[in-house]
């Protein structure tokens, strides 16, 4: 159930389930408290997960925080009001200089973080051709006919639509990326490219910079494939560069989305382990 929370920005919007140690995921572009399928694996696992609406998506203003930092105290007041002491926080994508922002300004909460294809230094370069065209598109005025456009192509040719879009996730053959998919996964890959909203979120997104991450020091997982190209993994070296107390994983996947195709187990019971390393084995810290 999708609840609601009113602090001195404005609202937002947020799921919590499952009983155990906190984990606070910070989504990617286009998403809200609705999605990250696979946070029922960590409600199974027995986390307790909280996903915030990040600001300017469905249900959560974007006036509680139009830069990574203000949405990072945002969201920190959330955790007091929770009376949340302390958490694991992965930032997912887009949802990486929240992440950041949040264990750098507000380490006192923060057991461990976890980057997952995330973004951690400058995204979209201003006055590039590439930044206009997405800051037009997926603007609060455009996304709504951007999306609606893009599901009718879907609907008239679902196997080409999917694998032509899958191009801008994949540095891989988008074909052979979507083949090596189980059915379900191939109904999973339509969601998480078509059932999307921009709102007002994502042009901000574009914008945020969480700045130097020398100040991070809780334990950092860094999730992310070579295969990435949504995300360059250029990224992930830049944060585990500046994170001294920071490792490198890999992903043996061949896309943005960790959690699809074959090797995406691997992925996941990595994230598992470092989560039941730092939270379990950790319980007296708060």
């Amino acid at each position: 159930m999708v609840k609601n929370y009113k602090c001195n920005r404005g609202t937002i919007e947020y799921k919590i389930r499952g009983k155990g140690p906190a984990v606070l995921i910070f989504h990617g572009g286009h998403d809200s408290c609705r999605g990250y399928f696979k946070s029922d694996v960590l409600v199974d696992n027995g986390f307790s997960v909280l996903i915030p609406t990040r600001p300017g998506y469905r249900g959560t203003d974007l006036s509680v925080g139009r830069s990574c930092q203000e949405s990072a105290f945002s969201f920190y007041t959330l955790l007091d009001t929770l009376k949340i002491d302390n958490v694991a926080v992965i930032g997912v994508s887009a949802g990486g200089p929240t992440a950041l922002a949040f264990a750098k300004n507000h380490g006192d909460k923060v057991r461990c973080l976890i980057l997952e294809s995330a973004v951690t230094k400058p995204w979209f370069h201003y006055f590039t051709f590439h930044y206009w065209v997405c800051r037009n598109l997926l603007s609060a005025k455009n996304q709504g006919k951007f999306w609606h456009n893009l599901n009718e192509k879907v609907q008239k040719n679902p196997y080409q639509q999917t694998v032509k879009t899958l191009k801008l996730f994949t540095k891989e053959n988008s074909k052979t990326v979507y083949s090596s998919y189980t059915d379900k996964e191939k109904d999973l890959i339509k969601e998480l490219l078509f059932d999307n909203d921009s709102g007002e979120g994502f042009v901000p997104d574009m914008e945020h910079r969480a700045g130097a991450l020398k100040m991070i020091a809780c334990p950092t997982l860094i999730i992310h494939s070579h295969a990435d190209a949504s995300v360059p993994f250029s990224h992930a070296t830049y944060a585990h560069q500046q994170i001294k107390s920071s490792e490198l994983f890999i992903a043996p996947v061949s896309s943005h989305f960790l959690y699809l195709g074959p090797g995406s187990d691997t992925v996941l019971n990595k994230r598992l382990d470092f989560l039941k390393q730092h939270l379990y084995n950790n319980r007296s810290k708060g």
